[in-house]
């Protein structure tokens, strides 16, 4: 089983550390905080070994953007990802309900 390396974009960065900040301070819940950005860098992990698995998107507009999705184990935010080689790059974070195509 190939192996990739995950990089994550900065735009990616600054979406899950938005996500975060306002489960902790907006939300007040240490609690929800903790179990995304363990799921988050759980997601990570699993891109890792199946970034090359995954389909391409059904969306028209993803796949021209050569844009694949990997959904967080157990909360509602996915990962826009991109493959190039050996190289899994996480391009956007966004929960399931958001218009991000």
């Amino acid at each position: 089983m190939q192996q990739y390396l995950v990089k994550i974009s900065f735009e990616a960065k600054d979406q899950i550390r938005n996500i975060l900040e306002y489960l902790f301070f907006v939300f007040k819940s240490k609690q929800a905080y903790d179990a995304v950005k363990k799921d988050f860098f759980e997601t990570v992990d699993r891109l890792s070994y199946t970034a090359g698995v995954i389909p391409e998107s059904d969306n028209e507009k993803l796949r021209k953007r050569r844009l694949k999705i990997i959904h967080f184990k157990s909360h509602g935010y996915i990962m826009l990802f991109r493959v190039d080689a050996n190289i899994a790059t996480i391009v956007e974070v966004h929960h399931e309900t958001e218009n991000y195509t």
